[in-house]
């Protein structure tokens, strides 16, 4: 044995994986709409609605483009990442999940 846990593969389809310190899941975006303000409203697959306030972000040179409020809106999912420009730009699930804070019920 290598010493690692056994993990069923039901886990690992799941989307399960190390962190080196726990077992944690891993974090995908799985519905996204763009909000006025250059916010977006995001669904986590943990279930979770969440908001990201993307105006700190639009000076910075990877996501200028954003800034043009046609590009913002044309933001989509690509195996579970939010990209816009077909896949030029994209941002981490994690990073939103981290920076983002609990939508309410309803996207307004």
């Amino acid at each position: 044995m290598s010493g690692r846990p056994f993990l069923p593969l039901a886990w690992i389809a799941r989307g399960w994986q190390n962190n080196f310190s726990a077992w944690k899941p891993v974090i995908r975006i799985s519905g996204v709409r763009p909000l006025e303000g250059y916010k977006l409203w995001l669904r986590f697959n943990t279930g979770e609605a969440r908001v990201f306030d993307f105006k700190p972000l639009l000076n910075e040179l990877g996501f200028a483009p954003l800034q043009d409020p046609k590009v913002f809106c044309g933001v989509y999912i690509d195996y579970g990442v939010t990209v816009w420009n077909n896949g030029n730009i994209d941002i981490a699930p994690e990073y939103l999940y981290e920076n983002s804070t609990p939508a309410e019920d309803r996207i307004v």
